[in-house]
């Protein structure tokens, strides 16, 4: 379904912002296969910058918003229920080669705060703050069937921060003020349990709340790669200076490449860098479920 729309696009690179409908809007467009003129075929995302939105009024709302420069107020938080292997590395790693001047949330020593919800509710957008420029959380997503304004991102001691508290946080706020990145390395954070159309997740509510960008998950990813294609995200995002999308998109190449390299101007994890050869990587599990939203 997807050969036919590349090929009424102009040729080069282009950025195609999917408005899906109904259940297509659980699909990743992005991993889609298409066919060569070779005979052999490659991934949606080898050949278009993918944006998924709920709507296009959310679509041009947000593209209205100025963004904050990524070093203005970066906020870490990492994994707060000490549950997600790696993801405590991923989150210092990102914090110390792309954001060192981030406040860090979660548990251990020498934190900012233990990421309870009020620790991350205080850093959203709201009617006096523009909230965190850049927000990444390493943790877990839930979604409520039957109350998409229930679903939550499981912080500290198990409690949750709602789709609803995260809206409500944000009441009164101009909606063409400006706005940060939100990166939820966390699973199902960019899906609904029904009502598609329009569909109200985390990633969303993130989005209606203030946000320019939201990078989110359809599914639950592996802990490995998922902390390594996060590590490339901020990798291309900052030491690259790329889009939102185009980052993500670089991110996912390199996991789909046979040889993945080790960036030599960042230090990533010794238990990233040792998985890079891993042929899982490369999976449809392990990278196609991210998507972008926003700008």
């Amino acid at each position: 379904m997807i050969d036919p729309l590349l090929k009424a696009v102009p040729a080069g690179l282009p950025q195609l912002v999917i408005v899906p409908t109904g259940p297509l809007s659980l699909v990743p467009w992005h991993a889609a296969r298409c066919a060569d003129d070779d005979g052999g075929w490659s991934y949606a995302c080898a050949r278009a910058v993918f944006t998924y939105a709920a709507s296009g009024r959310q679509y041009a709302e947000v593209t209205q918003r100025p963004k904050l420069p990524p070093g203005q107020n970066p906020v870490i938080v990492a994994d707060p229920t000490s549950s997600l292997d790696g993801a405590e590395a991923e989150a210092r790693a990102i914090r110390a080669n792309f954001y060192p001047r981030a406040r860090y949330l979660g548990p251990g020593t020498g934190t900012d705060g233990r990421g309870e919800p009020a620790d991350v509710l205080a850093v959203l957008p709201s009617a006096t703050s523009a909230g965190a420029s850049v927000l990444h959380v390493a943790g877990h997503g839930n979604v409520e069937t039957g109350s998409p304004d229930r679903s939550y991102l499981e912080l500290a001691d198990g409690r949750p921060l709602t789709v609803s508290a995260i809206l409500r946080q944000a009441a009164g706020r101009d909606p063409a003020a400006a706005g940060g990145l939100v990166c939820l390395a966390a699973c199902r954070t960019d899906l609904a349990a029904e009502d598609y159309d329009e569909a109200l997740t985390l990633a969303t509510a993130f989005l209606a709340g203030g946000a320019v960008g939201v990078v989110g998950a359809r599914w639950e990813i592996p802990d490995l790669p998922s902390s390594a294609l996060m590590f490339m995200f901020h990798y291309f995002l900052v030491k690259r200076g790329l889009p939102e999308s185009e980052a993500l998109r670089q991110a996912q190449l390199w996991m789909l490449g046979p040889e993945r390299p080790i960036p030599a101007d960042a230090e990533m994890p010794e238990q990233i860098a040792a998985g890079a050869g891993f042929s899982a990587f490369a999976a449809l599990t392990s990278w196609a479920g991210i998507t972008h939203q926003g700008q």
